[in-house]
């Protein structure tokens, strides 16, 4: 797992699949330094996603999650496939849907969402057919068993968030600095200048995070808060 700004494990983000669509599609228009040529614009339909409540799961630790998953029937240990790509996949077009079949990997004979998905920052994307999987298996689980797994107010806010999810196409799961502190000297970069004061400065800015080498950029949109 990659270090924060101080050092520290970073967390797992969890974001709609809609929402992480939309915010990645924003940022590769900004990057042309064009018009957007989509119809609504870019900008628009983020907004719009975001308008409709939150986005992002309020937890960025999952180990607990995922042994009570587990435990459970709803998830499953396993290693994913190694990323690789072909001589035919070196177009920009066919490289994306590589990837995205990569980052939808599931393992054959196995049902629920990989432990893996919850532990790396490769952007994993968790399926619709996974969470009704994970969600048809807790079903199974006796009454008593889930009353006391929901006392966990983190566990009680997965449930809800798999709920949310399953109708958003999924959610993707990336490795973020959003809440660290920056190494000595390190700023933070936004339209074309840094912000003294770091991790500190995004904090009091209030906006994504996303890394580039060691430089922290802020994306230049506001935090969707996950209320529950």
């Amino acid at each position: 797992m990659t270090l924060g700004c101080d050092n520290q494990p970073v967390g797992i983000d969890l974001e709609l699949a809609d929402v992480a669509a939309a915010r990645y599609r924003l940022d590769s228009c900004q990057a042309s330094r064009q018009l957007c040529p989509h119809d609504p614009d870019c900008e628009a339909k983020l907004y719009r996603l975001l308008s409709r409540g939150p986005s992002e799961f309020p937890y960025r630790q999952f180990r607990v999650i995922n042994e009570n998953m587990r435990l459970t029937g709803m998830g499953y240990e396993a290693e994913p496939e190694p990323w690789t790509t072909s001589a035919g996949e070196q177009a920009q077009q066919a490289r994306e849907a590589a990837h995205f079949r990569w980052r939808s990997q599931t393992v054959p004979g196995k049902t629920g969402i990989p432990a893996f998905k919850l532990r790396s920052n490769d952007r994993w994307l968790v399926t619709t057919r996974e969470i009704d999987e994970a969600l048809a298996a807790y079903a199974r689980v006796p009454a008593q068993q889930r009353a006391s797994l929901e006392a966990d107010p983190a566990w009680a806010s997965w449930l809800q968030w798999l709920a949310i999810a399953r109708e958003r196409g999924g959610f993707e799961a990336e490795e973020t600095l959003r809440r660290s502190r920056p190494a000595p000297g390190q700023g933070v970069e936004r339209g074309g200048s840094v912000l003294e004061g770091g991790c500190e400065a995004v904090e009091r800015e209030g906006h994504r995070l996303a890394v580039a080498g060691r430089a922290v950029i802020d994306a230049g949109y506001p935090l969707a808060e996950f209320q529950g």
